[in-house]
């Protein structure tokens, strides 16, 4: 009774209380028709995990799955809402290296500078050192991409971290092997000097950024690439 009841609390106006499960489990393995029958069903957005606070645009953003991040949007789902370790739903997407799911995010309204119980921004990760810029490089599949997340990079030099930033880059190379050419080098390898150096730039990453960083491969927007 004690569990059902904190459910209840936690839980609010849910007829079922495996609801939760049951739609979180289609977020997570990414059954977008599954939640769009349940949300429909529960007419709810918000179903809160009771024993992590996740909500399903959390799960959705955490396991990479756009389309349903998109629904959930749509569907009014708020996008800033805080786990029991004080993640946002951008938490988990950079922490997660998804950069599509955050720049999503980020264009439905999410705030960069929410912080976590650990003091984390959102715009760094759960773990303080996932950026918009890193989860870019690991994210792409194509030389179009890789110069959107190296432009994305040069303007947020501020909150990488080298380790995150190197291993990041070695995926990218690892991924596109040949389409890696010596312009991408040359542009990888001086920002890992400027992390060397004091001369950081200190900037938040914003939607105008996205939309900047895309223009020099003439996308306006980083989700038409991504």
């Amino acid at each position: 009774m004690g569990c059902s009841s904190s459910r209840q609390k936690y839980i609010p106006n849910i007829p079922n209380p495996l609801d939760y499960w049951r739609v979180h489990e289609a977020c997570r393995l990414g059954n977008l028709d599954d939640v769009q029958r349940l949300v429909s069903s529960t007419r709810d957005t918000t179903i809160l995990d009771p024993s992590t606070g996740n909500s399903p645009l959390h799960i959705a953003a955490k396991f990479g799955h756009l389309k349903i991040v998109r629904y959930l949007i749509d569907k009014s789902a708020n996008v800033n809402s805080k786990n029991l370790n004080g993640d946002t739903p951008l938490h988990l997407a950079l922490n997660t290296d998804r950069f599509d799911c955050a720049i999503q995010l980020k264009v439905a309204g999410a705030d960069d500078m929410i912080k976590n119980i650990q003091g984390f921004r959102a715009c760094t990760g759960s773990d303080g050192i996932r950026i918009y810029g890193t989860a870019a490089l690991m994210s792409a599949i194509s030389p179009k991409q890789i110069d959107i997340a190296l432009s994305i990079c040069e303007t947020n030099t501020d909150d990488i971290n080298i380790e995150v930033y190197q291993k990041a880059g070695k995926h990218a190379k690892n991924v596109l092997k040949d389409e890696w050419d010596k312009q991408h080098e040359r542009r990888f390898n001086a920002i890992l000097q400027l992390l060397g150096g004091e001369d950081k730039t200190n900037l938040i990453f914003s939607v105008d950024d996205a939309q900047a960083a895309c223009k020099p491969a003439g996308i306006f927007d980083a989700l038409q690439c991504f």
